[in-house]
């Protein structure tokens, strides 16, 4: 039986929602990303702003992106792409850490759907490997993303841990944010 080292990279559909209070609802809601800029050009500085609408009642919720920057020190490129709501770009942002740190904002990582791009690295000498990459830093189940990824049921992958015929160095059973891991299997289960 041939072994492969198996690479797959998580790749979220969707911005996370934000954790807000709502200036009309006057509580916590989720609010969406638009996938729409705000841009305001005062003498030779830029301010832009990623938009977001309250779930309950739309009212607006402008993330800063960038605040009192030259324009000439914005790639053209990037501001043409702002300039036309690139919603590549606004995903982008959005799964942006650091920019929602910046502003201070909470984000709902669990409820992001995830496309996981799949692709053979080369053959294994003894046991499956597979290598996981979260560029985005998503929090995900182990567990859960190889029953959604397998034939296998999710109290049946648990079993497997439970066994070591899977051997990862994370909680397979709780949300975990994670860069890269890799997982090891003595039974083929992908």
């Amino acid at each position: 039986m041939n072994n492969y080292i198996v690479e797959w990279s998580l790749e979220p559909l969707e911005s996370p929602k934000i954790l807000k209070k709502c200036a009309k609802c006057g509580k916590i809601q989720n609010f969406i990303n638009s996938n729409c800029f705000r841009i305001n050009a005062n003498g030779n500085l830029q301010d832009i702003w990623l938009i977001y609408h309250c779930e309950k009642c739309n009212t607006t919720y402008n993330l800063s992106v960038i605040e009192r920057t030259k324009i000439s020190d914005i790639d053209p490129i990037i501001l043409e792409k702002y300039k036309n709501n690139d919603s590549i770009l606004a995903r982008k942002i959005s799964l942006d850490k650091s920019i929602l740190k910046s502003n201070n904002i909470i984000a709902d990582w669990n409820q992001i759907p995830v496309h996981v791009n799949k692709s053979i690295i080369s053959s294994s000498a003894n046991k499956d490997i597979l290598i996981i990459k979260n560029n985005f830093n998503l929090n995900i189940r182990i567990d859960k993303l190889l029953s959604n990824n397998s034939s296998l049921s999710r109290k049946k992958i648990i079993d497997l841990f439970q066994s070591k015929e899977i051997i990862c160095n994370i909680n397979s059973k709780k949300n975990t944010s994670f860069n890269e891991i890799v997982i090891y299997f003595k039974k083929k289960i992908y």
